[in-house]
């Protein structure tokens, strides 16, 4: 097998659409809901990506510090007024995706290999990649796209 026979990127990527900066999140929560994904690229109307959003960015504001100091909360059953203060829903309509996207985010070309991919989510440690053609937006590449490739989940 000819390196050049390897499977690519754009073989397994999905091809979903961006979001633009001047995106409310809460629309930006949509989209992750929509397309069951863990990253948005977020692309000028040339679709020159300017940054990426992870999923944990949008849910990170609402998990208080102190849990990372509890090692066991099954006791709790709800957090009472801290609940119904986080849940509010009033963050989503102050922000935009420009106030909270990555500029520095991981990505990979569509030319490149899926083990490759593979690799560079293990080392980045994320669940997908942002799929680009230079410095254009292409689609994205989670995990459940590399099962494909290394399982043949659709065959």
């Amino acid at each position: 097998m000819q390196l050049e026979d390897f499977p690519k990127v754009s073989e397994y990527m999905s091809k979903l659409p961006p979001v633009s900066p001047s995106t409310p999140l809460k629309d930006v929560a949509k989209h992750f809901k929509k397309y069951k994904i863990p990253i948005v690229a977020v692309t000028d109307n040339t679709n020159v990506i300017l940054g990426a959003i992870y999923i944990s960015t949008l849910i990170k504001p609402f998990i208080p510090d102190f849990i990372d100091y509890i090692d066991n909360f099954s006791f709790i059953s709800n957090l009472g007024a801290l609940e119904q203060k986080i849940f509010s829903g009033e963050m989503s309509a102050l922000f935009l995706a420009e106030d909270v996207m990555d500029t520095d985010y991981p990505s990979i070309e569509e030319t490149d290999s899926t083990v490759k991919a593979l690799f560079a989510m293990h080392r980045e440690k994320v669940t997908g990649l942002i799929v680009k053609k230079g410095n254009l937006y292409r689609g994205i590449i989670v995990r459940c796209d590399l099962l494909e490739f290394l399982y043949g989940t659709n065959k």
